[in-house]
């Protein structure tokens, strides 16, 4: 069981690294430490590309233990909206900090990371087993969160919450499914 959970978190990890790398029209490969949200930087070696690689792979299990754990105290302290927020504030200052230090002496280009190209990256490095895992957990949160506006009304916030929650993000992962179809067989493009 715990193998197969190793696997399966290092899997994800792969997905999440490749939608941030790709490889330019020059042959060269690139890295996007902001997505599609920021410029990409030219990688000068694999030395330097596998670097990156541990690298972001790490602060996003750093990411994500802050992110459980802020989440948790929320829950566990009856103040979860305003230290979800807060973690969320406090994750984004993380990140915003360390990219500089990511792309130090990184030559910065031109090419941009389309929001498709990223995504079709990451659901084909996905195992489609994870991914149908994934959205049949989605949207049993979204059934929970029907549950619990019939049985307990007054918490109807809480349900609204995690049922438009779930659901987009089964919306999500149902394009990423889409995806990985539409792709398989093929190089992923990065364009």
């Amino acid at each position: 069981m715990i193998k197969y959970l190793s696997q399966l978190i290092q899997n994800y990890l792969d997905a999440w690294t490749s939608s941030i790398f790709k490889t330019g029209k020059d042959g060269r490969k690139l890295f996007f430490p902001r997505g599609v949200l920021g410029r990409g930087y030219v990688i000068a070696s694999e030395q330097d590309y596998e670097r990156l690689v541990r690298q972001t792979k790490a602060l996003c299990v750093v990411g994500l233990v802050l992110g459980i754990g802020f989440t948790t105290l929320g829950v566990l302290l009856e103040r979860y909206l305003a230290l979800f927020i807060g973690a969320a504030v406090l994750l984004f200052l993380y990140h915003m900090a360390v990219v500089p230090y990511l792309v130090r002496g990184m030559q910065p280009s031109d090419e941009r990371l389309s929001l498709k190209g990223a995504y079709t990256s990451e659901a084909i490095t996905l195992k489609p087993a994870h991914l149908w895992w994934l959205e049949i957990g989605l949207l049993a949160g979204v059934g929970v969160g029907v549950v619990t506006l019939i049985v307990d009304p007054a918490n109807w916030l809480t349900a609204l919450a995690l049922i438009v929650l779930c659901g987009f993000l089964a919306a999500f992962g149902m394009w990423m499914i889409i995806l990985r179809r539409r792709a398989s067989g093929q190089e992923a493009p990065h364009s």
